[in-house]
């Protein structure tokens, strides 16, 4: 095999991860940064990041200074065009699909994953204090990054028959939350009962991965497990807003979701829908925190 046809390999290889890699490629000329690229392909983050990646372990482009992204001499625009020439289905990402054991209901994660980081960019560049008027601004790659990690603790093995399930039921739950109607009050509820409940174990996972001890993972949820996944210097069962005021926002943020961790449907019934998505706006950031921590 000749030096070209290795390269055009390694291209077609590359874009079997996203239908708009071969853009991302022909994009990557030095002067842009992966999000630049991401935006101007319209790409998702992740997506172009591992496109990005994986070309350069390829040896296809360069990641030069900055976080710039450049593609090697020999990779012009038509060389790409003639890899993929006739491939076909090559560049077709494969998405991902689960069925669900209990409703018989298949959810395409692949989308699920999309629609978690759109939710993450979307809502949570800005996270409010939910005890005192202060405001911490996040990076949109400190996000993506808090979105990678989640991703990678969801779909963890860690041989935990209670924890290993987590991943297929935080996308169900997240899949049902996002598609229910704001007018289907009943729906929302127990929507949001499903998802809350994946709170604290993807804390004692967080927990068992960080410290490589699956102790965690199946020990009781208290103090000493939030301080395993996560700096915590608060009281987690002190009640007083007061006392929260002036602790760090990322002790706020789980504090405040710490109480609504079981809810069951019935107990969330008169609960506004203000109040449910605003619960499941601070168990993201504070997955956000642990994740950045």
């Amino acid at each position: 095999m000749t030096d070209v046809e290795v390269i055009k390999n390694n291209i077609r290889e590359v874009c079997k991860l996203h239908t708009n890699a071969k853009s991302v490629l022909k994009k990557a000329n030095g002067k842009l940064t992966y999000l630049e690229i991401a935006a101007l392909t319209k790409t998702p983050t992740t997506q172009c990041s591992t496109v990005l990646n994986k070309a350069s372990s390829l040896n296809l482009v360069d990641k030069i200074k900055a976080g710039l992204f450049k593609r090697k001499k020999i990779l012009t625009g038509a060389l790409i065009d003639s890899a993929l020439k006739n491939s076909g289905s090559q560049t077709t990402i494969k998405e991902h699909h689960i069925k669900v054991r209990k409703t018989k209901k298949v959810i395409n994660t692949t989308a699920i994953k999309k629609q978690i980081l759109e939710y993450l960019v979307n809502h949570l560049k800005v996270i409010q204090h939910p005890f005192a008027d202060k405001k911490d601004k996040l990076s949109q790659e400190k996000i993506i990054k808090a979105y990678e990690k989640l991703i990678q603790v969801l779909e963890k093995d860690l041989g935990v028959v209670q924890i290993d399930g987590l991943s297929l039921r935080f996308f169900n739950a997240f899949s049902d939350f996002l598609s229910c109607s704001v007018l289907n009050k009943a729906e929302l509820i127990a929507a949001f009962s499903s998802l809350i409940k994946t709170f604290e174990p993807y804390i004692k996972k967080m927990a068992a991965i960080k410290n490589n001890d699956n102790k965690f993972a199946t020990a009781q949820f208290d103090l000493e497990a939030i301080r395993n996944a996560i700096s915590f210097a608060a009281d987690i069962k002190k009640r007083d807003s007061d006392y929260w005021k002036d602790k760090e926002i990322h002790e706020a943020c789980i504090r405040y979701v710490y109480p609504f961790r079981h809810i069951e449907a019935h107990e969330a019934r008169d609960y506004t829908v203000f109040e449910i998505h605003k619960i499941i706006y601070y168990m993201f950031a504070s997955i956000i925190y642990i994740n950045i921590n």
